[in-house]
């Protein structure tokens, strides 16, 4: 493997098999000029790219990322594969990199995210909120790397970036918006605060996130023979149904979304077992 542009004393491009692919490892680009080989001994991680205008402004970031950062994101994420029981697309360890190394900065400057969705994303998200809590404790117990908490929010949208699960960040921002107006219409109707850790309550905020997913990627659920017990449910629990109803206008008039009677029937069920359950 012949250098082809060392990005700094941990990085470096190389050409393998006739294709230019990105190497990292502890001291792999040190002093390293065009043409040299590299010691494949010290390669940890292995970055197939094409020169897509997104691929070259990850590749080229690399070169404003603290050496050290780039090391510590590969090794952070490696934890965090675990912690999940998933993997990261390739480049998303790139991707991180520069964003820990800003919010390092922001950190030190006391400078504080604008954004304010770590309340709902810990809810719509579970298992990615406490990748992102053992990540921000990891970076501090093992690399004395302090992170402030309102990082999290940002973390999520990496790891489920990474992970695919999301098609891009304005959808999940929009995700995060549209479940917390609907849970404040929610909380507006019950007798009593409810518990966020109720087992309903956490079912009904799955179902939204899936639901809610559907629509801003305009997947349509199929017909349901379902519809067909709307009429009868929608009766038998007026007041639930009458929830929804709100859920409804608000999807219609803020987020021009649209919902079949079969999912505005998953919502009636699972709001009026919500109700059901704060009045035993």
């Amino acid at each position: 493997m012949k250098v082809v542009q060392s990005l700094n004393q941990n990085a470096v491009i190389v050409l393998d098999q006739g294709k230019e692919v990105v190497l990292t490892g502890k001291g792999i680009g040190f002093g390293k000029k065009v043409g040299d080989e590299v010691d494949t001994s010290k390669i940890s991680k292995i970055y197939q790219f094409e020169y897509t205008s997104q691929q070259k402004l990850i590749v080229d970031s690399i070169k404003e990322v603290p050496e050290d950062i780039l090391l510590i994101t590969e090794d952070l994420l490696d934890k965090v594969e675990d912690q999940l029981n998933d993997h990261f697309a390739p480049f998303t360890t790139i991707t991180f990199a520069s964003h820990l190394h800003h919010a390092i900065e922001r950190t030190k400057q006391f400078k504080t995210a604008n954004i304010s969705l770590q309340h709902e994303f810990k809810h719509i998200f579970p298992k990615e909120y406490q990748a992102a809590i053992f990540a921000i404790d990891y970076l501090e117990s093992e690399h004395d790397i302090q992170i402030d908490d309102l990082e999290v929010t940002f973390f999520i949208m990496h790891f489920l970036n990474g992970l695919q699960k999301i098609d891009n960040m304005e959808t999940m921002l929009e995700l995060g918006n549209i479940i917390n107006d609907i849970l404040n219409i929610l909380n507006r109707h019950l007798m009593h605060e409810f518990d966020a850790n109720n087992i309903f309550y956490s079912r009904f905020i799955v179902h939204l996130r899936y639901f809610l997913m559907r629509k801003l990627n305009n997947n349509e659920s199929k017909a349901s023979e379902l519809e067909e017990l709307f009429d009868y449910i929608s009766a038998k629990f007026s007041r639930a149904k009458g929830i929804v109803e709100e859920f409804m206008q608000l999807l219609s008039d803020q987020y021009q979304l649209t919902v079949e009677k079969s999912e505005q029937l998953y919502l009636i069920l699972h709001v009026q077992r919500l109700l059901d359950e704060l009045e035993e």
